[in-house]
C-alpha cells in the first residue's frame, strides 16, 4: 500500500471505528469502487482485449463478464440511440455505446462530456463534508448515495446526469452528480 499500511492494519483500523462512521466509510468505498476502480478495470480490459473481443466477453456470460460488466452492457443496450441505417453502414461516431449495440452515436455525448469535465474540475477537495458544503452553496439541496435512494427511484444514468422518480410524489426529474466524492445535486423536474 502507498501509505505503508497493510490490509490487516486497515481492517483493524476499520474495526476500531465508531459504528456511526462505518456507514459513511462504506458509502465512500462503494462509490470509489463502483466508479474509479471499475472504470479503470473496464478501460484496462478494453485496451487489453480490443473492442470486438471486449464486446464478445461482455455478451458471452463467461466468467470474465462480471455482474457489473453485464449491467453496463444492459444499460448501453437501453440507451436511446438512433439505429444504424439498414444498409449496414458504420455508426456515425466512435461513442462507446456504438461499440456495444447496433446504434449510431449518442448525440448528447459531447455535451455530457463537456459538462462532466466542468463538474469534475470544480471539485475542491475529497473531504466529503467540505465538498457537500461547497455544492450546497452553489446548488442548494445535495444528496449522497444513501440519501438519493431514500428520496428517489433511479431510472437511469448518463453521466453526469441521473434520471429519477421522486418517491414523495412520483414525479420524474433529473439530477447531476459528481464522481468523487459522490454527490447528487441540481434537481430539476421534467
Amino acid at each position: 500500500m502507498s501509505m505503508g499500511m497493510q490490509i490487516e492494519e486497515i481492517k483493524k483500523a476499520i474495526l476500531a471505528l465508531p459504528d456511526k462512521e462505518i456507514g459513511p466509510l462504506h458509502n465512500w468505498l462503494q462509490d470509489y469502487y463502483d466508479g474509479e476502480v471499475w472504470d479503470r478495470q473496464i478501460e484496462s480490459d478494453f485496451k487489453e482485449l480490443g473492442a470486438e473481443k471486449f464486446v464478445q466477453v461482455l455478451q458471452s456470460g463467461m466468467p470474465q463478464a462480471s455482474e457489473k460488466r453485464q449491467a453496463a452492457l444492459r444499460l448501453m443496450n437501453n440507451m436511446q440511440c438512433h439505429p444504424v441505417p439498414a444498409s449496414g453502414s458504420a455508426a456515425c461516431c466512435s461513442c462507446p455505446q456504438a461499440l456495444f449495440v447496433n446504434s449510431a452515436c449518442d448525440e448528447t455525448e459531447e455535451v455530457r462530456r463537456s459538462r462532466l469535465a466542468v463538474i469534475n474540475s470544480t471539485v475542491e477537495t475529497h473531504n466529503s463534508n467540505a465538498e457537500r458544503k461547497r455544492l450546497e452553496a452553489q446548488y442548494g439541496r445535495v444528496w449522497d448515495t444513501a440519501q438519493l435512494s431514500e428520496d428517489f427511484e433511479v431510472l437511469g444514468f448518463m453521466a453526469p446526469f441521473v434520471v429519477v422518480r421522486r418517491k414523495s410524489d412520483g414525479r420524474k426529474g433529473s439530477l447531476e452528480f459528481q464522481h468523487h466524492p459522490r454527490f447528487y445535486f441540481s434537481f430539476v423536474l421534467d
